[in-house]
C-alpha cells in the first residue's frame, strides 16, 4: 500500500514564522512597506532613524503571510493587510498612531542620483547657470542629454531652464549620466509604506497621506462653527452651558426689568429708577407744592456738576446753524417784507373798490 509522505519544512522557516508572530503580538500597529528599489545604505539610514517608534523586519511574502494567519483567531481583521504585500516586503511594527508613523516614514525620505531606467517621480528640471565644467566634450554630452549648454566666459553654461523629464517620464541613460554629472539627484528613495493596520482597521496610503496641520486648522474652524451653532440654539452641550447660562441669566434680569418685575436681586434697581422718575416729574411742580424733602432732593439733582460739552459738537452746531440762517436769508430775498393785517385789508379795498 503506498503511503503519502508530509513534505518537512525547514526549521529555519519555522523559526522564522514563530518571531513574526511573536512580534506581531508585540505590536498595535503593523504597516506593510515595499524596499525594492531601497539600496542596502539608505535602508540602513531609515531603519536607524525610525528605530525609536517602530522596528522593521524583512522576510518572505509567504513567511510573513503564513505567521498573520498564525494570529487569525487573536488579531481581528489583520489577514485585510494580505493584500498590500508583494514584491520585496518589509514590516513595520510599532505603537504609535499610524498617521505619525506615516509621517515619520516619509520624512525619513532621501534624495538619490537617477539610473537609466528609472521613472522620474516628479518634474526634473535643469535650470539656467553656470556649471562646474570646463569646456570640452562635456558640451556634447549635456547637449545630447537634451540639455541647452554652450560654453560662455570660458565656462560651460545651461543657458535658459530647461524641464528634462515630466512626472512618470522613463529617464534615459545619457540624462541620467548629465544629471549626475551636474549633481542633480532626482530619485527619492526609502521606505514606500503601501498601508498600516490598527484594532481591526486598515489604513491604506491615500488615507495616510494628509496634511496634519491644515487638518488641525480645519477641526478648529470646524468646532468654532460648531459652538457658534450650539449656542445659537441653545443646544445644552457641556462646553456652551457657562456661556448659555450666562446669557439666559442677561436676557431674564433685561426682561424683568423692563416689566418691573420685583425679583430680589434687581428690586434695588427698579426702585432707583421710580425714584428718579418720580423726581423728574415732581421738577415740573410748583415748589408750594412739594415738601422740603424733595425739594432737597431736587437741589441736590441740579447741584450735580453737568458734563461739558464736546468743543467739536459745538462748532459743528454753529457752523450749521450759521448755514441755516444764510439760507433763509436767500429764500427772503426779492419776497419784501411780510406784510400787516391793515395793509392786506386795505389792499383788498382797492382790488374790489
Amino acid at each position: 500500500m503506498a503511503t503519502r509522505t508530509q513534505a518537512r519544512v525547514a526549521p529555519w522557516k519555522k523559526q522564522e514564522v514563530q518571531e513574526l508572530v511573536d512580534l506581531l503580538r508585540e505590536h498595535s500597529v503593523v504597516g506593510v512597506a515595499r524596499i525594492d528599489s531601497l539600496p542596502s545604505q539608505q535602508f540602513q539610514e531609515v531603519r536607524a532613524t525610525v528605530r525609536d517608534q517602530a522596528q522593521i523586519r524583512v522576510g518572505r511574502n509567504s513567511l510573513i503571510e503564513r505567521a498573520i494567519d498564525e494570529l487569525e483567531d487573536e488579531r481581528d481583521d489583520l489577514a485585510d493587510i494580505k493584500p498590500f504585500i508583494s514584491g520585496q516586503t518589509a514590516l513595520i511594527l510599532s505603537n504609535e498612531n499610524p498617521f505619525n508613523l506615516f509621517t515619520t516614514v516619509e520624512e525619513s525620505k532621501q534624495n538619490a542620483p537617477a539610473n537609466p531606467g528609472d521613472v522620474a517621480p516628479k518634474d526634473i528640471w535643469v535650470e539656467e547657470g553656470d556649471t562646474p565644467f570646463d569646456p570640452g566634450p562635456v558640451v556634447g554630452d549635456l547637449q545630447k542629454a537634451g540639455l541647452p549648454a554652450k560654453i560662455e566666459g570660458g565656462k560651460v553654461v545651461i543657458s535658459e531652464d530647461e524641464l528634462v523629464a515630466e512626472e512618470g517620464d522613463e529617464i534615459g541613460a545619457d540624462l541620467a549620466d548629465a544629471l549626475s554629472r551636474l549633481e542633480i539627484h532626482p530619485m527619492i528613495v526609502g521606505l514606500d509604506l503601501r498601508a498600516v493596520w490598527e484594532e481591526g482597521t486598515v489604513f491604506d496610503r491615500d488615507t495616510l497621506d494628509v496634511d496634519q496641520e491644515a487638518f488641525v486648522d480645519d477641526l478648529g474652524a470646524a468646532h468654532g462653527r460648531a459652538r457658534a451653532l450650539a449656542v445659537e440654539v441653545a443646544y445644552p452641550a457641556a462646553s456652551v452651558l457657562p456661556e448659555l447660562v450666562s446669557s439666559s441669566a442677561a436676557e431674564a434680569r433685561s426682561l424683568a426689568l423692563e416689566a418691573e418685575y420685583p425679583a430680589s436681586d434687581i428690586v434695588d434697581e427698579i426702585l432707583a429708577r421710580g425714584h428718579s422718575q418720580a423726581l423728574a416729574l415732581a421738577g415740573q411742580l410748583p415748589d408750594e407744592a412739594l415738601s422740603e424733602d424733595v425739594q432737597d432732593q431736587l437741589g441736590a439733582q441740579q447741584a450735580q456738576p453737568t458734563p461739558e460739552p464736546d468743543t467739536e459738537d459745538e462748532d459743528d452746531t454753529e457752523a450749521e446753524e450759521a448755514e441755516d440762517e444764510d439760507d433763509d436769508e436767500g429764500e427772503g430775498e426779492g419776497e419784501g417784507e411780510e406784510v400787516s393785517e391793515e395793509e392786506a385789508a386795505e389792499g383788498l379795498g382797492e382790488m374790489f373798490g
